[in-house]
Protein backbone atom coordinates (compact mmCIF):
# COMPACT_ATOMS: atom_id res chain seq x y z
CA UNK A 1 0.00 0.00 0.00
CA UNK A 2 2.40 2.24 0.75
CA UNK A 3 4.53 1.35 -2.62
CA UNK A 4 1.47 2.74 -4.26
CA UNK A 5 0.86 5.92 -2.72
CA UNK A 6 4.13 7.05 -2.74
CA UNK A 7 4.28 7.93 -6.44
CA UNK A 8 0.93 9.24 -6.28
CA UNK A 9 1.69 11.55 -2.92
CA UNK A 10 4.89 12.92 -5.65
CA UNK A 11 2.83 13.47 -8.05
CA UNK A 12 -0.10 15.33 -6.42
CA UNK A 13 2.91 18.00 -4.94
CA UNK A 14 4.01 18.40 -8.81
CA UNK A 15 0.63 19.34 -9.31
CA UNK A 16 0.83 21.34 -7.07
CA UNK A 17 -1.85 19.73 -4.85
CA UNK A 18 -0.38 20.32 -1.74
CA UNK A 19 -2.95 20.04 0.70
CA UNK A 20 -4.82 16.84 -0.79
CA UNK A 21 -1.31 15.52 -0.50
CA UNK A 22 -1.55 16.08 3.00
CA UNK A 23 -4.27 14.69 3.36
CA UNK A 24 -3.61 11.68 1.39
CA UNK A 25 -0.66 11.42 3.91
CA UNK A 26 -2.28 12.05 6.67
CA UNK A 27 -5.21 9.37 5.82
CA UNK A 28 -2.93 6.42 6.17
CA UNK A 29 -2.53 7.28 10.06
CA UNK A 30 -6.23 6.52 10.42
CA UNK A 31 -7.59 3.38 12.32
CA UNK A 32 -10.78 3.05 10.09
CA UNK A 33 -9.20 3.66 6.51
CA UNK A 34 -9.18 -0.42 5.98
CA UNK A 35 -13.17 0.01 6.59
CA UNK A 36 -13.89 3.32 4.27
CA UNK A 37 -15.03 3.07 0.61
CA UNK A 38 -13.02 4.51 -2.09
CA UNK A 39 -15.49 7.11 -2.24
CA UNK A 40 -15.10 7.87 1.45
CA UNK A 41 -11.45 8.46 1.05
CA UNK A 42 -11.51 10.55 -1.75
CA UNK A 43 -14.08 12.76 -0.51
CA UNK A 44 -11.52 13.27 2.53
CA UNK A 45 -9.15 14.64 0.20
CA UNK A 46 -11.30 16.69 -2.10
CA UNK A 47 -13.53 18.15 0.65
CA UNK A 48 -12.49 21.55 1.91
CA UNK A 49 -11.89 22.16 5.59
CA UNK A 50 -11.63 24.62 8.03
CA UNK A 51 -8.24 25.53 9.09
CA UNK A 52 -9.01 24.17 12.31
CA UNK A 53 -10.45 21.53 11.75
CA UNK A 54 -8.95 17.42 12.23
CA UNK A 55 -7.52 17.08 8.38
CA UNK A 56 -8.84 13.76 7.99
CA UNK A 57 -12.45 14.23 9.34
CA UNK A 58 -15.62 15.75 7.09
CA UNK A 59 -16.21 19.41 7.71
CA UNK A 60 -19.99 18.05 9.15
CA UNK A 61 -18.16 16.35 11.65
CA UNK A 62 -16.34 19.51 13.03
CA UNK A 63 -17.66 21.59 16.35
CA UNK A 64 -18.83 24.88 15.10
CA UNK A 65 -16.52 27.45 16.31
CA UNK A 66 -17.80 29.14 19.18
Amino acid sequence: NGMLNHPTYQQLNQLRLFGMAKALNEQQRLPELDRMSFEERLGLLVEPRPANAHPCRPRHDCAAPG
